[in-house]
């Protein structure tokens, strides 16, 4: 029975007993294809390519009839029959034209965005679920083990060879590890559903022999020039900068052009040419229009710097966090291997020849699990903070 323990303490990190399961990379997909975030994304997109070129939009056409000199009793009556045009200058078009396709690709940076945070929210909860079915499974090779302590405590106690208390310190025990067993089951069940939430389906996901392990950053180095955030925030500033020339070309001037077909005194085929500039000439309004754009570019330059600052803080934060926690990983790794496993073994011969009470042998397995769940839970913070470099930090 303790050859049994001691070797699933030694396998079950690592892997678990079944034939199926499915990937990480088939689940991202699968999340990519139905999230409705990215379905919303999808659709403003759409919404704002069905925009393009609609820059170019003349004001709506005039179309008039003038009357002169109608209530009179003479024939000097004048009708004119017209229609007119106001236009922009070309750049004016331009302008617009050129807002609408940087918000267009301003979209679709958002959307990878969302990717980025979906694919590093699923990673999180798969290795979630990963992590306390390994810590399940430890706690289930536990029960026979516990079970024959406590008969052998309450046979103790039947012989005379013992007083209750010893059975009451073995009961109290095992409640604490199935205490301590149902936390572990309720942390996959959580895990479980919102990992189920991510991917719009119901059921769980079979991940029973997926290898766990300490998972490994992408990119040695900082780099958050290459973090979608940071090209969001480029796309925003070249939005912004299209924003201030369309207040600017407010000030252009515009144009005006008709014609109109004219009767005068009963003789027709007169006509009359029309031609103007229309030239503003309160432009203090607009001035502080375009103060106001000018700073809210000013306004987004200064965020994405700082935001930049902040994400290379983060990432070197977090590098220094994985070396703190590979030493306590490391730690475990050889008190387990260098003391604890040794210990199993000569705690079960003094255990068989009496000169243990199996209370304290009992205590000695305990200390040997209660390592083995604190190692599955450090790789796990550890596999936490690498999914945030890789993902949250735009690696991947």
């Amino acid at each position: 029975m303790v050859k049994h323990i001691k070797l699933s303490i030694l396998m079950l990190l690592f892997f678990a007993a079944s034939a199926q399961s499915q990937s990480l990379d088939s689940l991202m997909e699968m999340a990519l294809k139905t999230h409705p975030s990215l379905k919303v994304a999808d659709l403003k997109i759409k919404q704002q390519e069905l925009l393009k070129n609609s820059g170019f939009e003349l004001k709506p056409t005039d179309f008039y009839y003038i009357g002169q000199a109608l209530g009179y009793a003479n024939d000097n009556r004048q009708h004119d029959f017209g229609v007119s045009q106001s236009f922009e200058l070309p750049k004016v078009y331009r302008a617009k034209n050129a807002l609408i396709e940087a918000e267009s690709e301003l979209l679709k940076q958002e959307k990878v965005l969302t990717e980025v945070e979906l694919k590093k929210m699923v990673a999180q909860y798969y290795w979630e679920v990963v992590a306390t079915y390994q810590q399940q499974q430890v706690y289930s090779n536990l029960d026979t083990f516990y079970n024959g302590f406590i008969k052998l405590a309450a046979l103790r106690v039947e012989t005379g060879e013992t007083n209750k208390l010893e059975l009451l310190r073995v009961e109290s025990s095992v409640k604490n590890w199935q205490i301590k067993k149902n936390e572990a089951d309720k942390r996959y069940e959580l895990a479980q559903r919102q990992l189920g939430y991510l991917l719009g389906r119901d059921g769980q996901i079979n991940i029973e022999n997926v290898q766990f392990q300490q998972l490994s950053i992408d990119l040695p180095e900082v780099n958050a020039a290459n973090h979608p955030l940071v090209k969001y925030y480029e796309q925003q500033k070249n939005v912004a900068a299209k924003q201030v020339q369309i207040e600017e070309n407010v000030l252009s001037p515009t144009f005006n052009v008709g014609y109109a077909s004219q009767i005068f005194d009963g003789n027709a085929g007169l006509n009359l040419v029309q031609f103007g500039v229309g030239i503003p000439l309160h432009k203090k309004p607009q001035k502080q229009r375009i103060q106001a754009a000018k700073a809210e570019a000013a306004i987004i330059a200064s965020q994405a710097e700082t935001d930049q600052f902040l994400l290379e803080n983060e990432w070197n934060w977090n590098l220094a966090k994985l070396e703190t926690i590979n030493g306590q990983i490391f730690s475990i790794d050889r008190l387990l291997m260098d003391n604890l496993l040794e210990s199993i073994g000569l705690a079960k011969i003094g255990y068989e020849g009496g000169e243990l009470p199996y209370f304290e042998y009992l205590a000695i397995i305990e200390s040997v699990i209660a390592a083995e769940i604190e190692k599955i839970s450090l790789t796990q913070e550890y596999n936490e903070v690498v999914i945030l470099i890789n993902y949250a930090l735009g690696v991947q």
